[in-house]
């Protein structure tokens, strides 16, 4: 969810995080009321316009969950940190790039993982400014910096009990077929795969 301002880091009016709050709440209530396999059903909510900023983060209030078991309720978060990485350090994943999501998690930790709140990072990769991307077009040497930016994310999963989902590229287009599937850009694919071996 945006603002009126179109803001993606947070709303410029803090108070706009009471709408995330209050919408997270109705999901989880209507959702639980339909019965079934819904009573206890694990379900996603996400904070406003799924950053995680420090006000953000703290602003977001995790809907009590009728079926009695909070952990079936997961927080989702978006991360392309640091933004524009690829411009200001030149097509490379550099140990301040690594810091940056390594606060954020310790972020995710403090408000949500520490507790039992699964947490998902439901979009990474490497898009910055002016929609710049390392894709399978790229050179092997980009395409190796993005794989080292999937490794330390998964790591960073991995060792705070979270998932990940990398967007897009990691398969596109014709690759995508059933008949021909292939990895996009496989060295993305073995740097996260590497992790979970």
């Amino acid at each position: 969810m945006l603002n009126s301002a179109q803001q993606w880091n947070q709303p410029s009016n803090l108070s706009d995080l009471g709408y995330v709050n209050q919408h997270a709440a109705k999901f989880v209530e209507a959702v639980r009321a339909t019965g079934g396999n819904n009573t206890y059903r694990n379900l996603i909510v996400s904070t406003y316009a799924a950053a995680h900023g420090t006000a953000v983060l703290s602003g977001l209030t995790i809907p009590t969950d009728p079926c009695g078991n909070q952990s079936h309720i997961a927080v989702e978060v978006h991360s392309y940190d640091p933004w524009d990485w690829l411009h200001v350090y030149n097509m490379t994943w550099t140990s301040e790039c690594r810091e940056t999501i390594k606060s954020m998690f310790n972020d995710l930790d403090t408000y949500f993982i520490s507790k039992g709140y699964p947490v998902i990072i439901g979009e990474y990769a490497t898009n910055g400014a002016g929609e710049i991307t390392i894709d399978k077009n790229s050179t092997t040497a980009q395409k190796a910096e993005a794989g080292k930016q999937a490794g330390d994310m998964n790591r960073l999963c991995k060792k705070y009990g979270a998932a990940s989902f990398y967007w897009m590229l990691l398969v596109d287009g014709a690759d995508r077929s059933e008949a021909t599937f292939r990895w996009s850009m496989e060295q993305v694919a073995d740097s996260i795969v590497n992790v979970y071996k």
